[in-house]
Order: structure tokens, then sequence, then C-alpha cells
């Protein structure tokens, strides 16, 4: 992480754009990068300017009701080494964020209407453990059995061995079978074999 926390801002609308913009260019903690209006060019923008956080917008197309920012959010987390913070408005439901965000690998969510929180909120999710970050990564970790999530810590902390005990957990064939399991279960299945656990590791790392 950068001294400053360099940002942009994935969203459709003009208001909370010019919204975000007054909040956030006054605080010196931020260097931000600019906006996206699109779910295409919000990733490519972040692919190229590689910012520390993406604040993104959850409905990015009003008009068909899809959930674009969703589907961005994960991109960016899969191909970049950027943090995502949802831009919700008051009237999206909390399982809808509570999706969103384990869908996505996200590090939070900061609610349009409060925009004086935005900057607080976005500094702490990007530098450090928050209650609701604590959360959504204990709910992504709910999809596992205990062994996928003894697993899945092993890797991260490159602790995976052979044969490393005398259970058979971590036999090769054992192995493979668990990571096959996190990654499909994590929606990391359709990765290249060769980058799902350089992926996995890097957004666990860096949440």
């Amino acid at each position: 992480m950068s001294v400053k926390v360099k940002l942009m801002l994935v969203e459709d609308r003009e208001k909370w754009v010019k919204t975000f913009e007054e909040e956030i260019c006054k605080d010196p903690r931020f260097d931000y990068l600019g906006y996206s209006t699109t779910k295409e060019h919000g990733v490519d923008m972040a692919c190229s300017l590689e910012p520390d956080v993406v604040v993104m917008d959850i409905f990015l197309d009003q008009l068909s009701n899809r959930e674009d920012g969703i589907v961005a959010a994960k991109e960016i987390r899969v191909k970049t080494g950027a943090k995502v913070v949802f831009f919700t408005a008051d009237d999206e439901n909390s399982k809808l964020r509570s999706d969103a965000c384990r869908i996505s690998f996200a590090s939070g969510y900061v609610r349009k209407a409060d925009y004086k929180e935005y900057a607080n909120e976005i500094y702490n999710a990007a530098t450090k453990s928050t209650p609701l970050k604590e959360s959504i990564i204990e709910n992504v970790r709910s999809q596992l059995t205990a062994a996928q999530n003894d697993t899945l810590s092993k890797i991260i902390d490159g602790q995976i061995t052979k044969n490393s005990d005398m259970s058979g957990m971590y036999t090769d064939k054992a192995i493979s079978k668990h990571k096959g399991a996190i990654y499909d279960k994590l929606g990391l299945g359709a990765l290249p074999d060769k980058e799902k656990e350089k992926v996995l590791i890097r957004i666990f790392r860096n949440w």
C-alpha cells in the first residue's frame, strides 16, 4: 500500500460521482484516479491504473437491473491487486450487500447517503481489519468444510507439504481434491489451472 491510497470509482450516475468526488478529493489520504461508468471500462481502468481500491456501484445498469457491479468487482479482484468497496443505495437490502461482498471478495461497503463517512469507511477498509471485513471473510469461508478451510489456510500461509501428517488429509490426492472444491465453491474454478492458486493467495493476503 502506498502512502496515499490510490482510489478510483465505478458509478453510472452523475449525481453520485459528483458527491463522491466532493468528499474524496479534499481528503489528503487519497490519490483519486478518476471514475468509470461501465463494467467493461471500469475493469480496464483498474487493470491499467492499478489502484489500491476500487469503489464500485452494485447496480451499473439501472434500466435492466443487472448487477454488473458485482461481476466487475470480482473480475477486478481476480485480475488485479486492488481491493473493492461497494457503493450502495439505502434501498439495497442487507442480503444483496452480503451476497455481493461474498461473491466478489469485497473489503466492505459504504452507503451513498452517508457521504460524510465515505473517506473514513473507505480508508479503513483499505488499510486495516474491520468488523465488516472479518464478517465478509467469515461468510466466504462458511461455504467450505472444516478440512477445506484448513487446507485453504495452509495454502495462504504456504504450509502445504506432501504427506504432512498421518491422517492422509494432506496427501497429494487429498490436497488436489480439497483445492478443487475450494476453487469451485469460491467461484474460481473457471480460471486456468496455473492461475487458480496464485489468485486465491493474492485475494486472501490482500483483503
